[in-house]
């Protein structure tokens, strides 16, 4: 349902890709409380209200979608408002196993992008809030000739970059995905690669589902 605003109730105005990227915009905006979607123009409208005055109508154009509340997430997590899970940068870059350890400790685990909007509503976070440039930590394995998240769900394998998985059946190996600026040696969004669990020490994101 969707109603009028005013000029006072505009942030601002942008073109985006979806609905998805709206919304998402809108939850990493603290003055934003609620957005406006139109399809045919692919237009997004950040708004200060999250309710709006006139008659409501229904639309097959236009979405109005309301700002989730943070609410649950523990301190020092942030709330993916679409996917409804909660996310935490860890503070000092370690090896995978590190990094699983080390959320794990927080009550929490690496991230299982198990669904599509999940896994944009990860990329999202890495991409335009940490600004990560390396690689990030998954909670994901390939266990004999199969990539498995963490909950033994298989990956999707048209999220890998293209050419992987490139080590099946070999002991210690897990997953990780590329950021952003290397898309042009992999893919804009299916950016999952594969590599020993020992590898280096880079970025690790705790993720806790509510």
């Amino acid at each position: 349902m969707i109603g009028s605003y005013t000029a006072n109730d505009v942030i601002y105005r942008r073109t985006v890709r979806s609905k998805i990227e709206c919304t998402v915009t809108c939850s990493y905006d603290s003055s934003c409380q609620s957005c406006l979607y139109e399809k045919t123009e692919q237009h997004c409208t950040l708004l200060f209200v999250g309710t709006q005055s006139g008659q409501l109508v229904l639309s097959n154009d236009s979405f109005h979608f309301n700002k989730c509340s943070s609410l649950g997430c523990p301190d020092g997590y942030d709330l993916l408002t679409l996917s409804r899970v909660c996310v935490k940068l860890l503070p000092t870059y370690m090896k995978w196993t590190e990094s699983k350890s080390a959320c794990q400790l927080d009550g929490t685990d690496l991230a299982v992008l198990n669904t599509d909007v999940l896994f944009m509503d990860f990329l999202y976070y890495m991409d335009n809030v940490t600004k990560l440039t390396l690689r990030v930590s998954v909670a994901g394995t390939i266990i004999g000739n199969d990539p498995k998240w963490s909950n033994g769900e298989v990956v999707n394998p048209n999220k890998f970059c293209p050419g992987r998985p490139t080590t099946l059946n070999k002991a210690g190996i897990c997953l990780y995905m590329k950021p952003a600026q290397e898309y042009e040696t992999c893919h804009p969004v299916n950016r999952i690669i594969d590599d020993r669990c020992s590898q280096g020490s880079v970025p690790g994101i705790c993720m806790k589902v509510l």
